[in-house]
């Protein structure tokens, strides 16, 4: 059951440079890169340590994806994102990503001179 969540998840593996390889229960992949947030500092910046950020685990039969630390008061993990926010997250990356390779080369750049 995925309670309107409509691309649940199947499992993550942590990757080097804050980064989680994504299987979506569909069978497709994505990577998704968590470099910036971490970077960009704020509750994000506890997950700095490359360690406490491969402790992601998925939560709620693949609707959520959580980090235990830091916790809440109640115990409960402070930072989550839901499956359907992480796709999302996934296709901007991938569309960003596409476009820079599609962008023109600037003077000086991939030219033989």
């Amino acid at each position: 059951m995925t309670d309107g969540i409509l691309h649940p998840i199947a499992s993550i593996e942590a990757q080097a440079g804050y980064r989680l390889l994504v299987i979506w229960a569909s069978g497709d992949k994505s990577i998704v890169d968590f470099g910036d947030d971490i970077r960009r500092g704020g509750i994000w910046a506890t997950l700095r340590d490359e360690a406490k950020f491969a402790r992601a685990r998925l939560a709620y039969h693949g609707r959520v994806l959580e980090w235990p630390e830091p916790a809440g008061p109640d115990g409960s993990p402070r930072i989550d994102v839901d499956a359907d926010g992480l796709h999302e997250m996934a296709a901007r990356q991938r569309d960003a990503s596409r476009l820079s390779r599609l962008a023109p080369a600037g003077p000086g750049e991939g030219h033989a001179a």
